[in-house]
């Protein structure tokens, strides 16, 4: 039987889309008979009980996390030792990468958009040269093969990693079950005037380019709304609305919340105008999938596997710092227009099942040679 150990970085509702994807794509290898565990911090544990028989593996401190790693080595054969990494920039990986040499285990590294360009570059400036010369020759040592979302994303990874294999998986979605319980109608949805952001803190997410924005855009004068959900608390904000203050935001209608489960973020993509996303490097987007299933139009950045909904019609995609010309246009969109997008969404949205993501992962992995 294969054995495979998941590596995460935390369950809980404040990793955002991580906390589900990962819970899914275990439960859905555990179908196939695949022997499948979960190693998170005790601390980011799930929020509810979504695991059925998955296995999750608590550790407290890096010592307790070395610990429980090499008890998963030693139990397992040698062609059994799967690692599926999914993040790059924390101890626990560099461990992982380690520990792949020293006991020739077979890592599959997911990295989730973090080695595009635009995530490299973004936050700590030493980013690029720790990887350049530490994290990018482990990386070549240890991993068997790369798990990349999207084409962009494989080319990106290829130019990096061009010897390494990599095969595209885009990740699944389970369309809700929650949904369309209010029956908000489109032209409910057209006169609210909301845009919904739902995402975790981080400086790739650019939630200050979206709040600049809004602001420069003057569209909340119009009667537009910001809302915004991301934080474990509200001060986890501040340095990403510098220089304005948090009184300066609300006579700007923009609202900062706080973290918000799957039922509350569906109730309110279905009650908003459209999602925002300007993420920098957005491997998947569990949120830009749920707006979709709600019936809500996106506008996201356009280097994301969503692109082919906004080509028909879906929303607006922007690169660079274009956001700010799409909150200028907002009033110029017609309800008929907005209908028309709506009606495109219900028509169009296809996501892969995590029965075939979960299939499509075994073939690839099995072609490789695992």
């Amino acid at each position: 039987m294969t054995s495979i150990l998941l590596i995460s970085e935390g369950l809980g509702t404040k990793m955002g889309g991580p906390s589900e994807t990962i819970p899914m794509f275990a439960a859905h290898l555990s179908k196939l008979d695949i022997d499948i565990a979960i190693i998170c911090p005790t601390n980011n544990l799930p929020d509810t009980t979504v695991f059925n028989k998955t296995n999750i593996v608590e550790y407290r401190n890096i010592p307790l996390f070395i610990v429980k790693v090499i008890k998963f080595l030693k139990s397992k054969k040698t062609e059994e030792k799967i690692f599926h990494l999914n993040y790059i920039w924390r101890s626990e990986a560099i461990i992982i990468l380690i520990f792949g040499i020293i006991f020739k285990a077979r890592i599959i590294l997911n990295p989730r958009g973090m080695l595009m360009d635009d995530a490299m570059s973004s936050g700590n400036s030493l980013k690029e040269t720790v990887f350049k010369y530490f994290l990018k020759p482990i990386i070549k040592k240890s991993v068997f093969c790369f798990q990349a979302s999207s084409r962009i994303e494989y080319e990106s990874i290829k130019s990096t990693f061009p010897t390494m294999n990599v095969f595209i998986n885009t990740l699944g979605y389970q369309k809700s079950q929650k949904k369309k319980n209010l029956k908000v109608s489109p032209k409910e949805k057209y006169e609210t005037k909301q845009l919904i952001v739902v995402s975790r803190l981080d400086k790739h997410k650019n939630i200050d380019l979206i709040i600049k924005s809004f602001i420069n855009s003057k569209c909340y004068k119009e009667g537009w709304k910001l809302k915004i959900y991301g934080a474990v608390k509200k001060t986890d904000y501040i340095e990403y609305i510098t220089p304005y203050t948090f009184d300066d935001l609300n006579i700007r209608n923009i609202f900062l919340g706080k973290f918000i489960n799957e039922k509350e973020r569906i109730n309110l993509l279905e009650q908003s105008t459209f999602f925002i996303s300007a993420s920098s490097s957005e491997s998947f987007g569990v949120s830009i999938a749920e707006s979709l299933d709600s019936g809500t139009p996106i506008i996201i950045r356009n280097n994301t596997i969503w692109e082919e909904y906004i080509k028909i019609g879906c929303g607006f995609s922007f690169s660079g710092n274009q956001l700010n010309d799409i909150f200028n246009e907002l009033n110029d969109i017609s309800l008929d227009s907005y209908k028309r997008m709506i009606s495109l969404i219900e028509e169009k949205f296809r996501p892969i099942s995590w029965d075939d993501h979960t299939k499509i992962f075994l073939e690839n992995i099995t072609k490789l040679g695992i």
